[in-house]
C-alpha cells in the first residue's frame, strides 16, 4: 500500500509591486528546491535536484498579469542528480501591480527516455519460494495512478529482498520504525529505489528497519540481495510493495505493467490472490 511518492503543489500565489527582494527558496520532499530572486521588476527561477544519483523530470506552469518570460522557459526540464540551473526569468510588462500564478510538478526519471516495456522482470524474492499476491494491477484499494500497475507481494518481515532487475541505486531510506494503515504514512515507509539503464524506476517498499545491505550510488544486478521485507510507512500489513514507473512531460509518473519471469513461465501483471514462484 504504497504510494509513488509525487510533488504536484498549487497555489503559490504572488503579488507584486516590482520592489527589490532577497532570492527565496522553497525545497519540496526533500528532492526538488526551487529559488526565485527578485531584482526589480524581473524574477529568476532557478531549479535544484537534492538527489546526489537521482535523476528528475519537471514542469513549472505560470499563469501571469502584466509579466512575461523573457528568458529560457518553464519547462519541461530534467535534472540530473545534485544539477542546479537557472529555468527562466519573469519580467512584469506594465506599470503598477503584475502578479502570477505558479504550480510545479516533479517525479524520478528522465521523461525523454524510451521505456523498454517488454522486459521480463526476475521476482523480487529467493529463487525455489512462492507468495500470493495481496494487490495486483488495477487494483482497487490503494493502487491507482501512478501505483496502477504495481504489485504487494505477501511477504513476512525479514523476508530477503532481491533485484528484480540491475541498475543504480539513487534513492534509500531505512530507519523508519513505524507503519499502519494511515495514509499519513506514505513517507514513513523505508524503501530502496533503482533506476533502469532505459530510465524507468522500481521502487522496492515498506523494507524492514535497517533493512538496506546496498549503497546508494552503487549498481547491483539482477538476482542480486538488496534488502529486507517488512512492514513500514502506510502499510497494514507486512508485504514488499514493487512498482516500476516512467517520467512524463507533465512531471507525472506513469505506472508500468510488469511481465515477471515465474516457475509457470511468463506473468503479466499478476492479479490478487495469485500465487507465485520463482524459478
Amino acid at each position: 500500500m504504497c504510494r509513488f511518492s509525487l510533488a504536484l503543489l498549487l497555489a503559490l500565489f504572488v503579488a507584486l509591486v516590482g520592489s527589490s527582494a532577497d532570492a527565496k527558496t522553497t525545497c519540496f520532499d526533500q528532492t526538488l528546491c526551487i529559488e526565485k530572486k527578485q531584482e526589480r521588476n524581473r524574477i529568476h527561477f532557478t531549479v535544484r535536484n537534492l538527489k546526489s544519483f537521482m535523476t528528475i523530470s519537471g514542469k513549472i506552469s505560470l499563469i501571469t498579469t502584466n509579466m512575461q518570460v523573457i528568458a529560457g522557459d518553464d519547462g519541461p526540464f530534467v535534472l540530473n542528480g545534485g544539477e542546479s540551473r537557472q529555468l527562466f526569468t519573469l519580467e512584469g510588462t506594465a506599470d503598477g501591480q503584475w502578479q502570477y500564478h505558479q504550480s510545479q510538478a516533479w517525479v524520478r526519471g528522465d521523461y525523454r527516455k524510451q521505456p523498454n516495456e517488454g522486459y521480463i522482470y526476475e521476482l523480487p524474492f529467493r529463487s525455489g519460494s512462492s507468495f500470493s499476491i495481496l494487490q495486483g494491477c488495477d487494483s482497487d484499494y490503494t493502487h491507482q495512478a501512478h501505483d496502477a500497475k504495481s504489485i504487494d507481494f505477501d511477504m513476512p518481515v525479514g523476508a530477503e529482498v532481491y533485484a528484480a532487475r540491475g541498475g543504480l541505486i539513487v534513492d534509500m531510506k531505512e530507519d523508519s520504525l513505524i507503519g499502519g494503515s494511515n495514509p499519513a504514512l506514505r513517507a514513513a515507509g523505508n524503501k530502496i529505489i533503482i533506476e533502469h539503464d532505459d530510465g524507468t524506476m522500481a521502487q522496492y517498499g515498506h523494507l524492514q528497519h535497517e533493512g538496506v545491505v546496498v549503497e546508494l550510488g552503487k549498481r547491483v544486478e539482477k538476482g542480486q540481495l538488496i534488502g529486507f521485507s517488512g512492514n513500514t510507512g502506510y502499510s497494514s500489513h507486512p508485504h514488499l510493495h514493487f512498482g516500476v514507473t516512467s517520467a512524463t512531460k507533465a512531471g507525472t509518473a506513469k505506472s508500468l505493467a510488469i511481465a515477471f519471469q515465474s516457475a509457470n513461465g511468463t506473468v503479466v501483471c499478476p492479479k490478487v490472490n495469485t500465487k507465485i514462484t520463482r524459478p
